[in-house]
């Protein structure tokens, strides 16, 4: 049941039992003056008003779980196309591939075919990287909503995204709520898309791993990035953005930084190298 359907559960529950405790006011106290067939079309008004409410409530929980299923499922289904066209286009290609392989070998232009090797590496690369979006993989389904929402984003301005999962991702729930954790990963990834989109080299590394000896969850998100002078002491700040104001609110990191305040056992490691910007989520348990 979601959080809205939640909250009018309860509203529906609190103005029942008053209806109820009316009715039954009126009842012991005013029965002898009130024709019986008014007390008990009364009666018989509130039952039918409590099971349409309940009803409605349960038809309209279902279809918001409908809803959420077909959304996945499109996103999922996207991604299928996408990697269906991506091996077709290659296998359609092949003998063109090796023609081509076989014109550098002719000429002995080794330089020319290590351009070319690269070349198609990076395009058998982002095959495989849509293989990674998987349901069986990404096991939980608002994690899985998040992060193809964001490959196709990136995907759709250039940029690469090598996703590695190595844990059971519903295990993540069991440490922080999960609304928040997505809410986190959502704003790391736009800031890392953003970032690396304006590269050459439009880069983005996701992992998520466990270390069981130091009792923690990782997600680390490795990005290239164009401002090298970038304060990481400063981006936690509230209105801090390298962006102007019409683009961007500069409040991303900070959220972020307020919802580590609230879970003590949650912590963000941000560093950076000449290539990489590196944050480091960690989740300890």
């Amino acid at each position: 049941m979601t959080r809205k359907n939640k909250v009018l559960f309860v509203i529906n529950t609190l103005l029942g039992i008053l209806a109820i405790g009316t009715q039954f006011y009126l009842i012991v106290f005013y029965s002898d003056k009130m024709p019986i067939y008014i007390t008990i079309t009364s009666i018989l008004s509130l039952l039918a008003y409590f099971v349409i409410s309940f009803y409605s409530l349960l038809s309209t929980d279902k279809l918001d779980t409908t809803t959420r299923d077909l959304e996945e499922a499109q996103l999922y289904n996207k991604t299928l196309t996408i990697l269906h066209d991506s091996i077709r286009g290659f296998k359609h290609d092949f003998h063109n591939i090796v023609q081509s392989i076989g014109g550098y070998a002719d000429r002995g232009d080794l330089e020319g075919l290590r351009v070319y090797y690269r070349q198609l590496l990076q395009d058998c690369g982002r095959t495989n990287n849509l293989t990674a979006l998987n349901p069986e993989v990404i096991n939980n389904p608002a994690i899985y909503n998040v992060l193809a929402t964001k490959y196709h984003k990136a995907d759709e301005i250039g940029v690469q995204i090598n996703l590695g999962i190595f844990i059971n991702l519903n295990e993540i729930e069991k440490h922080m709520k999960i609304y928040e954790f997505t809410r986190i990963l959502g704003i790391l990834l736009d800031n890392a898309i953003e970032a690396a989109a304006e590269c050459e080299n439009k880069i983005i590394h996701v992992s998520f791993r466990k270390e069981q000896n130091r009792r923690r969850l990782l997600v680390i998100i490795d990005n290239t990035y164009k401002n090298k002078d970038i304060n990481v002491d400063k981006i936690y700040e509230k209105d801090f953005s390298t962006k102007s104001k019409e683009t961007n609110s500069g409040l991303g990191l900070w959220e972020v930084r307020q919802i580590l305040k609230k879970n003590n056992n949650l912590n963000l490691f941000t560093t950076k190298s000449e290539e990489f910007f590196s944050q480091q989520f960690e989740i300890y348990y």
